[in-house]
């Protein structure tokens, strides 16, 4: 009780009031009790939360209510907040079972999509960087992998590589286009065109054995 007196008479009792304590070594308990008589709220916690806090330069903190959120987001730490009332429980955490459910998701959404264009920089193989485009094929929409966290990693113009949490796929560009129809003079597309599934198989295959080989 002293402690937290103690606290309580070193800035005024103000969430918007200038931070000014040593909270080192102090149990999340007694920041807790601290934070109900300073925002002027009940504050009830999850009986598992535990620890002691690490907060250092508490001056330089615009307000006790930055400093309390602040806590609770690197604490991993979510709260439900009402006029007067803040409960505070453990961040929920994905579980495996999520985690594949996501995975599986993940998995459906980029099976159909391909690459629609695609821009290098550098005057080598090994400075050359990829930049692409990406869309569904079935909606014609452009498609962010970054949106969804995913990871990309180039081969060539026509070839890259998705990852995310363990999970990975290729993408190319679209193998296959509506047929030209005989007689039209077009037998096959040019070194510029898309390629075909089997020239994308064939460029992986050489790409892994030149990195074997180094």
């Amino acid at each position: 009780m002293r402690i937290l007196l103690l606290f309580v008479l070193l800035f005024s009792l103000s969430a918007n009031a200038k931070v000014s304590f040593n909270g080192t070594g102090k149990s999340l308990d007694q920041f807790f009790a601290l934070a109900s008589e300073v925002m002027k709220k009940t504050i009830v916690a999850d009986p598992s939360i535990d620890g002691s806090l690490k907060i250092y330069g508490t001056s330089h903190a615009s307000s006790f209510d930055e400093l309390f959120y602040s806590l609770l987001s690197a604490y991993n730490l979510s709260y439900q907040e009402t006029g007067s009332l803040i409960k505070i429980v453990q961040a929920e955490t994905i579980t495996l079972h999520d985690a594949d459910s996501l995975k599986s998701y993940v998995a459906n959404i980029v099976s159909d999509v391909f690459i629609s264009g695609s821009v290098f920089f550098g005057e080598d193989d090994k400075s050359r960087k990829f930049h692409y485009a990406f869309v569904q094929n079935s909606t014609g929409q452009v498609f962010d992998p970054e949106s969804l966290g995913l990871k990309v990693t180039a081969f060539n113009h026509c070839l890259a590589r998705f990852e995310f949490s363990g999970f990975e796929s290729l993408v190319t560009c679209r193998p296959f286009s509506e047929s030209l129809g005989s007689g039209s003079g077009f037998e096959a597309l040019d070194s510029e065109g898309s390629q075909s599934a089997s020239d994308v198989v064939a460029s992986v295959v050489g790409e892994m054995e030149d990195d074997i080989e180094q």
